[in-house]
Parts: C-alpha cells; structure tokens; sequence
C-alpha cells in the first residue's frame, strides 16, 4: 500500500500481511517495534532534509546507532532523505579529537594516517576533525586529507573556515545543529552536516497491527465459510495492515472499499483466452480489477457492447463470449487502463 519514503496520515495504513495465526502473534511485536523506531527516524530525518531544499548542503548520518541495528537504522536515514556516512571503521578513516590528541597534535595525526594508507596500499579517505580557524589553517599546510569537519563551529567561524579552505577539501559541519538553525548553517555552503541527532533523538511513531479474521473478512464480503474456496485453510488471519493505534474510530475496509482507490490509469488488467470446462466455446476473460463489483459490471456493459457479444461478471472477472482479446485489449487502452495486457 505504501512504498518507502511515502508520508504516512493519521489513520492510514502501511502495508497488508497474510499468514498463520501463530506466525502474525509471534512476529507482531518484533516487527511493530522495528517499524516504530525506523519510521522515526526516517519521519525525524525527513524534517531535517525539507529544512535543506534549495541549497547544495547534504545531511549525513553517523556511528551514533544502537547495537546490533545500525543498518536498520541507516536504511532509515536514506529513506528520510539523508546520506549515510560511515558504516565502520573500514570504510572511511577519521581523526577525532581523541586521536588527534593521543597522536600529539592535528599534523602528526593526519601524517601517521595517511602514511598508514599509503604502506598499506589502501583505497580510503581521510577526514580530520577541527576545533578551531587555526586547527583549519594547520591542515591546509600539511593537506594529505579529503575531508575537513568543522566541530561545533558557529555559521559565521565555518564562513570564515570555508574562505581559507576554498574548493579544495570538502567540509562538513557537525555539533550543535538543529531543526531550528540548520538552514542558518546550510546557508554558509558547506558541503555536509552530520547529525547523530536524526538517529539517536528520533521519537518512535504510534503504529499498530490490526487483523480480521477469515470468517469476518468474508463476512463483511456477504459470504460464508461454507461458499468460500479457502475455508479449508483455517488456521490463518488477514491483517487489514499497520495503521496508527491513535484513530479511534478506524474500521477495517472491506475487498470492495479497498478497490474504490485506484483509478483506470493504475489498474493492472489481464486479458486471456479460455475454453476450459466450457463446453468446447471460446471466451475472452478480464481479470485483475480493483474496483467496486457494481463498477466492473458497468464495465462489462460496455465491453459486451463493443463486441457485439454476451457476456456475464463472475468472482469479479469480465467474460466476453467468443473471441475477442485484441478489441478488449484496444478498448481498455483507448478508454483510459493503459496498464492493459494479453497474457
């Protein structure tokens, strides 16, 4: 029902599920929790990344996840907008203060790094962290870097870092950065901002999962157990899909009601050929509609006109007497259901 990255409404629904009993109550928690907690964090994202439309700054993530879940959570980031930084310490290396420190200064990091990367013939980056103009002035001396992060710097001192540094590195801003002066940030035309913020602060959304059973699902559909096919499948339930636990009011929607929302344009529509168990006749048979029942008998009035043969709706299928797939097919395209095909 949802792809990724689609705004999710209050009362909406995200996606349908069908299996057993035993395998929806075990599972529900687990999935619900992790549904929660991404959503979140693409929601929260999301927000951050609109703050960035017009200007030519990226968000990125960092490594400040929960255990066991960073890709879960990075994959959120992505569909929140955001551009995911490093996954380990193997892709990318990065002097911090504490390295930078231990090394004995910013100049003896960046050297003991890059000369490691050359003795190792290894194909990474180096970014090195900043505190200060002057920690920016000493890297342009040595260089040996591609990246240069400017640690909770004001807008006007990552002005004044990004004349001394040109193009020559790209730069990014972290520490300090908000929903509410992140633009003031952007503005400067630096290359990234990191934000831990986006994972670690996210709020979990309110989702549930509501099921319906077989017999009430055919029940809604006026049909008993006894007339349907599958009733001999008992031991599964229809989740009606995950929606916000917040709407009071949320009724299930039946076959019928869910089929109300796609337009000509969006319905996948197959036509075929049959003449089995039909006394050796020949019908064209319509399938695959996602409408109202009263819809597509409207629409099998204006097949069976077009053909010039009888027909009947049954199981929510069109059949056309006599073969007729090729003017089926032409009048479904002409009329709007361009996702048409013989098959």
């Amino acid at each position: 029902l949802k792809s990724y990255g689609e705004e999710m409404h209050f009362g909406g629904k995200a996606f349908e599920v069908e299996a057993k009993i035993a395998t929806i109550l075990s599972a529900e928690r687990l999935v619900l929790n992790c549904m929660q907690r991404m959503s979140g964090i693409a929601t929260l994202t999301k927000k951050y990344t609109d703050k960035l439309a017009g200007y030519s700054t990226r968000l990125l993530d960092t490594r400040k996840t929960t255990p066991n879940f960073r890709l879960l959570e990075k994959e959120a980031v992505r569909i929140g907008g955001g551009v995911n930084h490093r996954f380990g310490l193997y892709d990318m290396i990065m002097l911090k203060d504490n390295h930078i420190d231990y090394a004995g200064g910013i100049e003896k990091a960046i050297e003991k790094a890059w000369h490691y990367v050359q003795d190792q013939n290894l194909d990474l980056k180096i970014e090195v962290e900043t505190r200060s103009v002057d920690d920016v002035k000493k890297v342009m001396k040595i260089g040996k870097v591609d990246r240069i992060m400017l640690d909770n710097f004001s807008p006007e001192q990552i002005k004044e870092a990004l004349t001394i540094i040109g193009n020559k590195y790209e730069t990014e801003a972290s520490g300090g950065i908000t929903l509410d002066n992140i633009e003031s940030y952007a503005a400067t035309g630096v290359d990234f901002i990191s934000s831990g913020a986006i994972i670690h602060q996210a709020k979990s959304l309110d989702l549930s999962l509501k099921a319906i059973t077989q017999q009430k699902y055919l029940q809604k559909q006026g049909r008993t157990l006894e007339q349907s096919a599958v009733c001999k499948h008992q031991q599964w339930f229809r989740l009606d899909g995950i929606v916000y636990s917040t709407a009071p009011d949320f009724n299930f929607s039946t076959e019928s009601e869910r089929q109300n929302i796609l337009p000509p344009g969006q319905q996948l529509l197959r036509i075929k050929l049959d003449t089995k168990h039909r006394g050796g006749k020949t019908v064209s048979i319509v399938s695959g509609f996602q409408m109202e029942e009263k819809n597509v008998e409207a629409l099998a009035k204006q097949l069976k006109s077009f053909c010039g043969s009888g027909g009947s709706v049954k199981e929510n299928e069109i059949i056309v007497q006599g073969d007729h797939c090729d003017k089926i097919l032409l009048w479904l395209l002409k009329n709007g259901y361009v996702k048409s095909k013989k098959s």
